[in-house]
């Protein structure tokens, strides 16, 4: 398998890339991850089964989107490829740390800066991608409250429902979703789409924001899982703020918009998240 990746990276590269050391690595539930190294150059790679290969090509697009709105620092992407069985991610290696008392409040104001962006009408995105593991619908549509209602809420209930967890009729769930959200009406921000702790770090101070399922929606949406597995530190929401006031009624949201995320991680986890997302919208449902 070595050797194939190897000679992918070489011809992404345009020069020879021979792996003389490889690092396992840890941090995620979903893909196996190395450092590898060349006499010249150390890259990151992701690796999964050949089935993944789509996946991969869609995190490779969403990378590409936020490195080329000029707000936020993701990853360089190097190349996405297949060996006789495995699919891989490979882009630039950076050495991270998961905390910074001076970054924390210029990640905030670079993803100000990024959700401040509305140069799309819509919401959605061209194409489909992943949450985790599990597709993310993305058909464009002009009303945000139809959109994450049956694109996010209503996609994940019905996934749930056939593998035997059913919170109720899922229509009536999805028009009291489209409800709550009918008088809100947010511009549409390209949004890094799974933006919890563990998918940003600090080189130097300065973040880095990875493992984005990205599409346009509302910014609140990124903010609202900032908080949902605990809150980041205070001087991000600092920064944020300092360009985008918080709205009224985004308690609420915050609320409908990690039900998504819960629902997401009842599918690939079951336990807990069944329970919190049943106790969501049994609150919403009443």
């Amino acid at each position: 398998m070595w050797h194939a990746v190897a000679e992918q990276i070489s011809d992404a590269l345009g020069t020879t890339f021979t792996i003389e050391d490889k690092q396992a690595i840890g941090g995620g539930d979903i893909n196996l991850s190395y450092v590898i190294s060349s006499r010249h150059e150390t890259l990151f790679i992701k690796i999964n089964q050949k089935s993944f290969f789509e996946a991969f090509e869609t995190e490779m697009f969403s990378l590409h989107e936020l490195e080329l709105s000029d707000t936020i620092r993701v990853p360089e992407v190097l190349c996405t490829g297949t060996t006789l069985d495995k699919s891989f991610l490979v882009m630039e290696y950076i050495p991270l740390e998961p905390h910074s008392d001076i970054g924390w409040g210029e990640a905030g104001e670079m993803l100000a800066e990024l959700h401040a962006i509305h140069e799309q009408e819509c919401f959605g995105l061209d194409e489909e991608n992943y949450i985790g593991t599990n597709l993310q619908p993305n058909g464009w549509h002009k009303k945000w409250c139809i959109f994450f209602a049956e694109q996010r809420i209503g996609w994940m209930l019905q996934i749930l429902e056939e593998k035997g967890h059913s919170f109720g009729d899922i229509e009536e769930i999805i028009g009291v979703i489209k409800h709550y959200l009918g008088h809100h009406k947010p511009k549409p921000s390209l949004l890094h789409g799974d933006l919890w702790r563990g998918n940003i770090g600090f080189h130097e101070n300065e973040p880095v924001f990875y493992d984005p399922s990205s599409y346009y929606g509302d910014a609140e949406a990124d903010i609202a899982m900032t908080e949902l597995f605990g809150p980041f530190p205070p001087q991000f929401y600092q920064g944020y703020y300092a360009t985008f006031p918080k709205s009224s009624g985004y308690e609420l949201r915050r609320n409908i918009y990690n039900l998504y995320h819960l629902l997401n991680h009842a599918i690939l986890f079951r336990g807990q998240y069944v329970h919190e997302a049943g106790n969501i919208i049994k609150q919403l449902m009443s």
